[in-house]
């Protein structure tokens, strides 16, 4: 393929600098703005202030305005070489684009004729067992498809990859004996021997947690069956018993000669009466502390005065 050279058809050195009147530039700068520069404006000089500051502003259009006539005369020859490099460059883009589309559609067939081949000889070795639980597309590792690797190799590396499920499936199916259909299921989810193992410790746990449950049920219910059964008493009966407690309490008070024992009626009457403890401060003239004394006595207060 020939090189491309882009050749600048005039002498083919760099563009040439700017020539322009700069000394003269400069030297008009300064005699109008020289006037400006370094000047103090004491608060009451703003309105000059201002008329300079617009005076300064106007020489910086000036200057950019020149500024940009100069820019856009060398821009332009630039601006119309860019854009034909741009229109030519889309073109080899589009012819570019042309061909990948058909290398990848080549390499998506070869990809699809590799996997074909794979699926044969996953068909060929998966055997009986696993080809009902286990499908092509869980074994496939999509590196196999691709054409650095070769197919020798790929299946070298699925024969071992059945081998190691079918190892798993027998070294769970001798450890979780009848929870094997469970963790089975578990192993072929992620076909990761720890999970599944992991899978099978869980279910063992939830199987003990539920014998001891049940065990913890079985004995409360033999304890309830063992204690004594306690029977609330009827209406009848409370009003029995009470009927003589109120006997007994009303024969204590009856001596054997059947006469009233007024020292154990007034005992009972004590016992059911409520007694209270309190601290009592009052302020009294001797009259009125001796009638006081009096009044508690007859009551059947006990006090004590300090």
């Amino acid at each position: 393929m020939n090189e491309l050279t882009v050749k600048l058809l005039d002498t083919g050195a760099a563009l040439p600098p700017v020539q322009w009147n700069k000394e003269e530039v400069e030297a008009w700068l300064e005699e109008q703005v020289g006037r400006y520069r370094g000047r103090a404006y004491n608060p009451e000089d703003m309105k000059d202030a201002k008329k300079d500051r617009a005076a300064v502003n106007r020489i910086e259009k000036d200057l950019a305005a020149a500024q940009k006539e100069v820019q856009d005369r060398y821009n332009a020859p630039v601006v119309a070489f860019l854009t034909d490099m741009k229109r030519m460059r889309s073109i080899a883009k589009e012819i570019s684009g042309d061909i990948d589309v058909q290398i990848k559609r080549a390499e998506e067939a070869e990809r699809d004729q590799r996997r074909e081949q794979l699926e044969e000889i996953f068909r060929e070795n998966v055997g009986d067992e696993l080809a009902e639980l286990l499908s092509f597309e869980r074994i496939l590792d999509s590196k196999w498809l691709n054409k650095s690797v070769p197919i020798s190799t790929a299946r070298r590396f699925m024969l071992a990859r059945l081998e190691s499920v079918r190892a798993g499936m027998d070294d769970l199916r001798s450890m979780c004996g009848d929870d094997f259909p469970d963790v089975q299921r578990a192993y072929l989810r992620s076909l990761n021997l720890n999970e599944a193992i992991s899978e099978y410790r869980r279910i063992q746990e939830v199987r003990q947690a539920q014998a001891r449950a049940e065990a913890a049920r079985k004995a409360a219910q033999e304890a309830a069956a063992a204690a004594p059964i306690i029977q609330q008493p009827t209406e009848e009966q409370r009003q029995a018993k009470e009927d003589g407690r109120k006997l007994a309490d009303a024969s204590r008070c009856i001596t054997p000669s059947g006469q009233l024992d007024m020292a154990e009626i007034r005992e009972q009457v004590e016992a059911a009466v409520p007694t209270f403890t309190r601290t009592l401060t009052a302020t009294y003239t001797a009259e009125q502390g001796k009638a006081l004394v009096k009044f508690l006595k007859a009551s059947g207060i006990t006090f004590n005065l300090s």
